[in-house]
């Protein structure tokens, strides 16, 4: 598979494209020449996201202990404009005030392999929140 590396900055509304390079190093490169401690180098599969027997699946992590809180499957298109992939700490008075939820939306066949793939980038999302991706 083909990948690119991408050079980000910011999170959530603020997070933005700077530049994709063919190569790591040389988005690594580019990172040294500017002046941005908030940037990142993500790798990105290309195509990896397509495959027309797939759906996508909206899975809900419980904070403090990583198990699965929910999955819901949606046949037709990302939920509410959510972006795939993108795994956000929520709270909500629907989690009976037992802490915060880890909740992202993946593209799958099915459920065992959405949830293999959150635990994924959930563990990506942790790492960047705590200054180590």
């Amino acid at each position: 598979m083909t990948s690119v590396w991408v050079v980000t900055t910011g999170t959530y509304s603020d997070y933005r494209i700077k530049r994709i390079f063919s190569t790591k190093e040389l988005a690594e490169r580019y990172v040294a020449t500017i002046d941005n401690p908030d940037v990142d180098v993500e790798g990105w599969d290309l195509d990896e996201s397509f495959d027309p027997d797939s759906v996508y699946w909206e899975i809900v992590f419980v904070e403090d202990t990583g198990r699965v809180w929910a999955a819901h499957r949606y046949e037709e298109g990302v939920p509410d404009g959510r972006t795939v992939n993108d795994f956000q700490r929520t709270s909500s008075k629907y989690y009976d005030g037992r802490g915060h939820r880890w909740t992202g939306v993946v593209q799958a066949r099915t459920k065992e392999h959405a949830i293999k793939i959150a635990s994924e980038r959930l563990v990506m999302a942790l790492a960047r929140e705590n200054g180590m991706g």
